[in-house]
């Protein structure tokens, strides 16, 4: 391989992750964002039922799971990329799924109220971590 393909390589590698990074790293500022608007702005209560007593969804949950979900979204097209050149397609199915399934989630909010914050919160992530990262498919 000669010097100047492989500085090109190099260099289609390098931006791709860091417009991964940059994904991750936007999905947990909207995330914190949206908490934000909701919990402070809103004054929304952002509780969830966990057996006997309802607990609190927190910022530092928000964006705990923000980040997980972001690494996770980067992780799983990195797997897809090795199986496959053109990874663009399957990988948004498989990331459209995983959306429509933590939408469930929400439905264990101890209120309407809380219920529609979460939902909300979860489709702003979700989307910008499946926008983003669709974005530096190969």
């Amino acid at each position: 391989m000669s010097t100047t393909a492989m500085n090109s390589t190099l260099g289609r590698l390098r931006t791709r992750v860091m417009g991964r990074a940059a994904v991750v790293v936007a999905a947990v500022v909207c995330a914190v964002t949206g908490w934000a608007v909701l919990h402070l702005l809103l004054r929304v209560d952002l509780l969830v039922k966990t057996g006997s007593s309802p607990a609190s969804v927190g910022w530092v949950g928000v964006v705990l799971t923000a980040q997980l979900a972001a690494c996770a979204g980067w992780a799983s097209m990195g797997l897809i990329e090795r199986r496959r050149c053109h990874s663009r397609r399957p990988w948004t199915a498989l990331a459209l799924a995983v959306l429509t399934v933590s939408l469930l989630g929400p439905l264990e909010a101890a209120s309407v109220a809380a219920g529609v914050g979460l939902l909300c919160l979860h489709l702003v992530v979700g989307l910008t971590i499946i926008l983003g990262l669709r974005r530096t498919a190969c």
